[in-house]
Protein backbone atom coordinates (compact mmCIF):
# COMPACT_ATOMS: atom_id res chain seq x y z
CA UNK A 1 0.00 0.00 0.00
CA UNK A 2 1.59 3.01 -1.34
CA UNK A 3 1.61 6.05 -3.46
CA UNK A 4 2.63 5.40 -6.91
CA UNK A 5 2.48 7.61 -10.32
CA UNK A 6 -0.39 5.47 -11.73
CA UNK A 7 -2.36 4.93 -8.66
CA UNK A 8 -2.50 9.21 -8.24
CA UNK A 9 -3.52 9.20 -12.27
CA UNK A 10 -6.32 6.87 -11.85
CA UNK A 11 -7.26 8.53 -8.77
CA UNK A 12 -7.48 11.67 -10.24
CA UNK A 13 -8.94 10.39 -13.52
CA UNK A 14 -11.74 8.95 -11.67
CA UNK A 15 -12.91 11.42 -9.57
CA UNK A 16 -14.17 14.16 -12.18
CA UNK A 17 -16.91 14.92 -9.13
CA UNK A 18 -13.92 15.88 -7.11
CA UNK A 19 -12.97 18.69 -9.67
CA UNK A 20 -16.11 19.99 -10.40
CA UNK A 21 -16.55 20.42 -6.13
CA UNK A 22 -13.78 22.05 -6.32
CA UNK A 23 -14.36 24.12 -8.89
CA UNK A 24 -17.81 25.17 -7.57
CA UNK A 25 -16.20 25.97 -4.28
CA UNK A 26 -13.28 27.96 -5.93
CA UNK A 27 -15.51 30.16 -7.67
CA UNK A 28 -17.81 30.84 -4.22
CA UNK A 29 -14.44 31.65 -2.84
CA UNK A 30 -13.57 34.08 -5.51
CA UNK A 31 -16.65 35.29 -6.06
CA UNK A 32 -16.95 36.70 -2.49
CA UNK A 33 -13.21 37.85 -2.52
CA UNK A 34 -13.90 40.03 -5.26
CA UNK A 35 -17.15 41.67 -3.82
CA UNK A 36 -15.07 42.81 -1.19
CA UNK A 37 -12.67 44.24 -3.39
CA UNK A 38 -15.35 46.29 -5.33
CA UNK A 39 -16.69 47.33 -1.68
CA UNK A 40 -13.45 48.50 -0.76
CA UNK A 41 -12.82 46.05 1.95
CA UNK A 42 -9.28 45.20 0.79
CA UNK A 43 -7.25 46.42 -2.29
CA UNK A 44 -6.69 43.78 -5.40
CA UNK A 45 -4.09 41.87 -4.35
CA UNK A 46 -0.28 41.66 -5.87
CA UNK A 47 -0.48 38.09 -6.78
CA UNK A 48 -4.33 38.28 -8.47
CA UNK A 49 -2.69 38.91 -11.97
CA UNK A 50 -0.25 36.85 -13.78
CA UNK A 51 3.03 39.19 -13.02
CA UNK A 52 2.52 39.11 -9.41
CA UNK A 53 1.80 35.31 -8.69
CA UNK A 54 4.89 34.95 -10.94
CA UNK A 55 6.60 36.65 -8.17
CA UNK A 56 5.61 34.84 -5.10
CA UNK A 57 5.60 31.43 -7.30
CA UNK A 58 9.37 30.89 -7.37
CA UNK A 59 10.29 27.85 -9.52
CA UNK A 60 12.61 26.29 -6.83
CA UNK A 61 10.12 25.79 -4.44
CA UNK A 62 7.18 24.72 -7.02
CA UNK A 63 10.27 22.19 -7.59
CA UNK A 64 10.65 21.49 -4.47
CA UNK A 65 7.13 21.08 -3.32
CA UNK A 66 6.45 18.79 -6.75
CA UNK A 67 9.18 16.72 -5.82
CA UNK A 68 8.41 16.39 -2.09
CA UNK A 69 4.77 15.27 -3.54
CA UNK A 70 5.27 11.24 -3.59
CA UNK A 71 6.31 11.57 -0.10
CA UNK A 72 3.23 13.44 1.35
CA UNK A 73 1.47 11.32 -0.50
CA UNK A 74 3.00 7.94 0.60
CA UNK A 75 2.82 9.59 4.76
CA UNK A 76 -0.98 10.05 3.79
CA UNK A 77 -1.18 6.44 2.59
CA UNK A 78 -0.13 5.13 5.74
CA UNK A 79 -1.41 7.72 7.87
CA UNK A 80 2.15 8.96 9.14
CA UNK A 81 0.73 12.11 10.48
CA UNK A 82 3.54 12.19 13.68
CA UNK A 83 6.41 11.78 11.25
CA UNK A 84 8.76 14.96 12.18
CA UNK A 85 12.19 15.62 12.22
CA UNK A 86 14.68 14.63 14.77
CA UNK A 87 16.43 18.52 14.79
CA UNK A 88 13.88 21.07 14.73
CA UNK A 89 13.49 24.76 15.40
CA UNK A 90 12.09 24.83 18.70
CA UNK A 91 10.72 28.27 20.65
CA UNK A 92 12.88 29.89 22.73
CA UNK A 93 12.68 29.27 25.99
CA UNK A 94 9.22 26.72 25.66
CA UNK A 95 8.28 23.76 23.40
CA UNK A 96 5.73 23.94 21.42
CA UNK A 97 2.21 23.27 22.24
CA UNK A 98 0.99 19.34 21.14
CA UNK A 99 -0.87 20.54 18.28
CA UNK A 100 2.17 21.87 16.34
CA UNK A 101 3.53 18.24 16.65
CA UNK A 102 2.39 16.98 13.84
CA UNK A 103 3.02 17.02 10.29
CA UNK A 104 -0.44 19.01 8.99
CA UNK A 105 -1.55 17.81 5.70
CA UNK A 106 1.46 15.18 5.77
CA UNK A 107 3.66 17.87 4.44
CA UNK A 108 7.67 16.50 5.24
CA UNK A 109 8.74 18.14 8.54
CA UNK A 110 5.22 19.12 9.02
CA UNK A 111 6.24 22.56 9.15
CA UNK A 112 8.99 22.89 11.18
CA UNK A 113 12.49 22.82 8.90
CA UNK A 114 13.38 25.43 7.01
CA UNK A 115 13.35 23.47 3.67
CA UNK A 116 9.67 22.93 4.67
CA UNK A 117 8.87 26.78 5.12
CA UNK A 118 10.24 27.19 1.72
CA UNK A 119 7.59 25.38 0.05
CA UNK A 120 4.38 26.40 2.33
CA UNK A 121 2.85 28.70 -0.07
CA UNK A 122 3.09 26.74 -2.71
CA UNK A 123 1.79 23.43 -0.76
CA UNK A 124 -0.98 25.34 0.26
CA UNK A 125 -2.12 27.11 -2.50
CA UNK A 126 -2.21 23.81 -4.56
CA UNK A 127 -4.12 21.82 -1.02
CA UNK A 128 -6.89 24.65 -1.24
CA UNK A 129 -6.55 24.30 -5.04
CA UNK A 130 -5.65 28.10 -6.00
CA UNK A 131 -7.91 29.73 -3.43
CA UNK A 132 -5.56 29.70 -0.02
CA UNK A 133 -4.53 33.65 -0.67
CA UNK A 134 -8.48 34.61 -1.28
CA UNK A 135 -9.70 32.44 2.01
CA UNK A 136 -7.11 34.41 4.12
CA UNK A 137 -8.38 38.14 3.36
CA UNK A 138 -12.28 37.22 3.23
CA UNK A 139 -13.12 38.53 6.72
CA UNK A 140 -15.09 35.66 9.28
CA UNK A 141 -19.00 35.73 8.60
CA UNK A 142 -20.55 37.60 11.85
CA UNK A 143 -21.31 34.90 14.43
CA UNK A 144 -25.40 35.12 15.13
CA UNK A 145 -26.64 37.25 18.19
Amino acid sequence: RGFSLSTGFWVLVGHPGFYLTFAAISKGVYDADLRCISRGQYKMPYDASLWGMLKWMQMDRLWAYIHDVPQIAERASRDGWRELPAERRQPPGRTYPEYYLRNFHYQTDGWLSDASARIYEVSTEALFTGTQDAMQRLPPAPLPP
